[in-house]
């Protein structure tokens, strides 16, 4: 059984020096603990330099299974429906070079992200901070966006099933044949039309090697349609994934690590279980299980500190 931990999981493992515990018995249960790329980036924010330091070293031990990146994941989705629907928008001559070499750093044991994260901290910390360019704060004003509007429509909108969320154009669009469409279709019709407008954004580097980009805007009635009406979700799921919790956020105070969970969330189809220590959390990821139509882990929640760290163990034994 693949279990991922949430970051705040990992941060009483931390205050516990419990990591050895935990690789036991993980080891003794056959069980792999999994580590995501969006929980060891909460790590690297961390203010604190010893507490980074000390996160990071553990959370990059190789004891614990690696995932990649949730936008190569998502990217890696995105390329199938493509070639599934519009098999035109494919690149004749995909060139794979800078795609090859960032899944490689990625990938690779020894001398890429996770030994840099591993063996200087602090300067994948800066690197990371000059990455982001302020798009976590703009994810964090957004979310607020969203919980404002949430506050205006709680009455119509609040506990309505997550396949039944619909949505259309607040402003009027030249395609739109004038009907709603499942929300998570028009939210990330509009996300990604702007991700790639934007040629620093991560998916553009994970989808330019063999996707013909310029479809966005020369073939517009097209990629709309692609969008509104023919990608699934079961296809799709980690934008479908995304979306759900960024809805279900909506309806709870905006912190800071709001947009994080939706990013963590995204890595419910990769693992059989997801623990956190954040009850909301984990409630709504229960919520995207039972409403999602495609497979999904389950969550489990757990106390804080030492109690939690017990909890822990007895889960990873009788699971």
């Amino acid at each position: 059984m693949l279990i991922l931990l949430d970051t705040n999981v990992w941060r009483y493992i931390s205050d516990e020096d419990a990591a050895g515990a935990l690789q036991s018995a993980a080891s003794k249960a056959r069980h792999r603990i999994v580590i995501s790329p969006a929980v060891l980036y909460e790590a690297l924010r961390w203010p604190d330099v010893v507490l980074r330091r000390k996160l990071t070293e553990i959370m990059t031990r190789p004891a614990w299974y690696r995932l990649m990146p949730d936008a190569y994941s998502e990217s890696e989705e995105l390329k199938a429906e493509i070639r599934r629907l519009r098999p035109e928008w494919m690149r004749e001559r995909p060139d794979l070079e800078r795609f090859r070499i960032l899944r490689s750093d990625w990938r690779k044991l020894k001398g890429g992200f996770w030994d840099r994260a591993r063996n200087a901290p602090d300067s994948e910390c800066d690197s990371l901070r000059a990455l982001e360019r302020g798009d976590l704060d703009l994810a964090r004003a957004e979310a607020k966006v969203r919980r404002q509007t949430a506050k205006e429509n709680k009455d119509r909108m609040r506990g309505v099933p997550l396949n039944n969320v619909m949505a259309r154009p607040m402003t009027p669009d030249k395609n739109w044949v004038g009907s709603d469409v499942e929300a998570w279709r028009w939210v990330t019709w509009s996300f990604m039309a702007t991700s790639l407008e934007d040629e620093n954004s991560v998916y553009v580097s994970w989808l330019e090697g063999e996707v013909e980009l310029s479809f966005v805007s020369f073939d517009r009635k097209r990629w709309d349609e692609f969008w509104f009406f023919e990608v699934e979700a079961s296809r799709l799921p980690r934008m479908w994934l995304r979306w759900a919790m960024e809805f279900q956020q909506s309806f709870h105070k905006v912190t800071d690590g709001t947009p994080v969970d939706a990013q963590i969330a995204s890595y419910l189809t990769d693992v059989d279980l997801v623990v956190s220590c954040d009850k909301r959390f984990v409630e709504m990821c229960k919520s995207c299980q039972r409403e999602a139509p495609f497979y999904l882990a389950e969550a489990k929640s757990i106390g804080a500190g030492k109690e939690g760290l017990r909890e822990l163990f007895d889960l990873i034994g009788q699971v």
